[in-house]
């Protein structure tokens, strides 16, 4: 099983892996422009350039093809001048002839492909493409940096400017239940920074999409995998019956098999419906227990051995360079994985490893007060509220210290289980399969 079968394409479609693709930093080279002559005019009310020119700006002199900027016996406003004239050039003219189009970039294609699947309309895949540019493109990253650092009440006028949008049609697709943000394909950072720190795109996406041989499912597959094999069986955990049988039933009514299909089909005709009215929910299990029980091996071996079977997958933990993700990078990845397996039949996540995305402890900002944390925290929350209130597909969490957990999002998981400490007698070595054992 790998994302590319078990992760269901909404749209019906995929990319063209035969098709001609060019280096991102050619095929974005005109849109580049457009972008950075926007950011330096100050559109939608935002600051304009107003320096000197500066060697430190060539690349984007190059770029935008405005030698001004780079040079420092330019004054302020023959350097606006020049802005705006080629501003006026290139969105009223046509890229040059040797610049490759966009749409036959890769990077392109697979911005396409997840806003696709993950149901984004034109203004949300704008965003989600101008915030993986930020994270790819320094020359982008250095453009907005000229705007310093902005309050978080500057992010809607600031993405307008730069894609040219109305700030209302900006600030309806950047509303908390809005497809981009449920999805994870972006998240807007609550503390005051530059814009490329307030508009943030999954590292584990960004750091692969602008490789050239890089497929969708090459990303995926760096922030969720097919469930492991489980090491032991649920008869490994026979001291755990009485939860076995209460995960069982959960899974049972989160997953129903053919048979109960069969026999509830007007039911299903209304779960049908309400699927494609984005109302269907999902079920949350949350399995706690100190580290070193089998709590992963268990839930491992209960969604191994549930028929019909299901597709489980894995949120992954580590990044490609082996370091830990974040609670919230993390967090997002369930937000995309959800997203773009909403039509898949019978499928489970896995979110192991779960308490960091419930501490309750905020990240402190040198540069933002207690009231913004404390605002960034409640967001937070709220968030992960509507994540498991509005999910359509079952997820697991596995945690260690359930005391992190506040009442309100507690009360949102359907079903909670404990996981216990078996007796002294089921701490031997067993061999798997043949009784209990303890996994250490």
């Amino acid at each position: 099983m790998t994302p590319d079968n078990t992760i269901a394409d909404s749209a019906g479609d995929s990319m063209d892996l035969m098709a001609p693709h060019h280096d991102p930093r050619k095929a974005y080279r005109a849109r580049m422009a457009c972008w950075i002559l926007r950011i330096f005019v100050g559109t939608a009310g935002m600051q304009p350039y107003a320096e000197a020119g500066n060697p430190k700006l060539a690349l984007m002199a190059d770029i935008t093809g405005v030698p001004e900027l780079k040079n420092p016996t330019m004054t302020p406003d023959r350097i606006q001048t020049a802005i705006v004239q080629a501003l006026n050039g290139l969105t009223k003219g046509l890229p040059p002839p040797h610049v490759p189009a966009v749409a036959h970039c890769r990077m392109r294609q697979t911005i396409d492909w997840l806003s696709r699947n993950a149901g984004l309309n034109p203004v949300e895949h704008d965003i989600f493409e101008l915030g993986v540019a930020l994270r790819v493109f320094s020359s982008l990253s250095q453009a907005v940096a000229q705007w310093g650092r902005l309050y978080h009440g500057d992010v809607i006028r600031a993405i307008a400017a730069i894609l040219g949008c109305a700030q209302d049609d900006v600030a309806l697709a950047c509303q908390p239940g809005s497809a981009l943000l449920h999805s994870g394909l972006i998240r807007i950072n609550a503390h005051d920074d530059t814009l490329d720190g307030l508009l943030k795109a999954p590292r584990q996406l960004t750091q692969r999409i602008s490789l050239d041989q890089v497929t969708p499912e090459d990303i995926l597959a760096h922030l969720v995998i097919p469930m492991e094999k489980p090491k032991l069986v649920l008869a490994d955990f026979a001291y755990m019956q009485l939860q076995t049988q209460l995960a069982q039933c959960w899974l049972a009514g989160v997953c129903p098999g053919e048979s109960q299909t069969d026999k509830t089909s007007s039911s299903l005709k209304t779960a049908s419906s309400l699927m494609e009215d984005g109302r269907s929910k999902g079920g949350h299990l949350l399995i706690s227990g100190t580290p070193g029980l089998g709590k992963t091996q268990w839930v491992r071996a209960l969604l191994a051995q549930a028929r019909p079977p299901i597709q489980a997958m894995e949120l992954v933990v580590l990044a490609h360079n082996g370091e830990p993700l974040s609670g919230q990078e993390r967090l997002s990845h369930l937000r995309l994985t959800l997203r773009l397996m909403r039509h898949t039949h019978r499928a489970v996540i896995i979110f192991d490893e779960a308490d960091d995305v419930f501490r309750s402890q905020p990240v402190m900002d040198s540069h933002s007060g207690g009231d913004s944390e404390a605002v960034s925290m409640g967001n937070h929350r709220a968030s992960l509220n509507r994540l498991i209130e509005d999910s359509t597909v079952p997820v697991i969490w596995i945690m260690n210290h359930p005391d992190i957990l506040d009442d309100a999002v507690l009360r949102r998981f359907d079903t909670v289980i404990a996981f216990v400490n078996p007796s002294r007698s089921t701490r031997l070595p067993r061999t798997p399969g043949a009784g209990p054992t303890l996994l250490i």
